[in-house]
């Protein structure tokens, strides 16, 4: 398992050098860049990098319900775990 910010969501290259199968983003919102990270499955198949994908809307405040997620995130870092897979777990900082 591995842990980035936004540029490391970005860099496929690094992603693929140390084989990374699965990506959760903890900032896969469609909104404001300055609140989410703007990838998806869109984002790594035009680069040719081949993943599971899962995106998840949270956003960094103190007020977040961010338990509505844990189960959701739980079970696809267990499926890539299952599947012998190396899960990316991307966040995004917002001070």
């Amino acid at each position: 398992m591995s842990l980035s910010f936004r540029d490391g969501a970005r860099n496929t290259e690094v992603l693929k050098k140390v084989g990374v199968t699965h990506i959760l983003n903890a900032a896969g919102g469609t909104g404001s860049p300055t609140h989410f990270v703007l990838t998806g499955e869109k984002f790594y198949e035009e680069r040719h990098f081949p993943c599971k994908y899962l995106g998840l809307p949270m956003i960094d405040t103190d007020t977040f319900p961010i338990k509505d997620y844990f189960h959701i995130g739980a079970d696809f870092i267990e499926d890539a775990i299952r599947s012998e897979g190396m899960s990316h777990i991307v966040k995004e900082i917002i001070c």
